[in-house]
């Protein structure tokens, strides 16, 4: 059984060449992490508020984490789908 060729270690990193070449032609110094640095401090901000007592606080704080590493994900994996249908092609 031969390991699918999509998934290769050269194809994933092609996959993050290409996110790093498209945020720089966007002007976004941060880059693409952004969103996921933004889901990460909202699940810090979430953890010290519900050790403090802040239950809504953390309740929002970590659905708004949440819904930004989703939309993280999504994003992540169209562009990954699109990078693997433009090498095919």
């Amino acid at each position: 059984m031969t390991p699918c060729p999509y998934l290769s270690t050269n194809t994933l990193r092609q996959a993050f060449i290409h996110v790093r070449v498209f945020n720089r032609t966007e002007q976004n110094p941060i880059g693409g992490i952004a969103m996921l640095g933004w889901a990460i401090f909202f699940l810090i901000v979430a953890i010290v508020a519900a050790v403090l007592g802040f239950g809504g606080i953390a309740g929002t704080a970590a659905l708004i984490a949440k819904i930004l590493f989703g939309v993280f994900v999504v994003l992540f994996v169209i562009f990954l789908v699109r990078l693997i249908i433009a090498r095919t092609a």
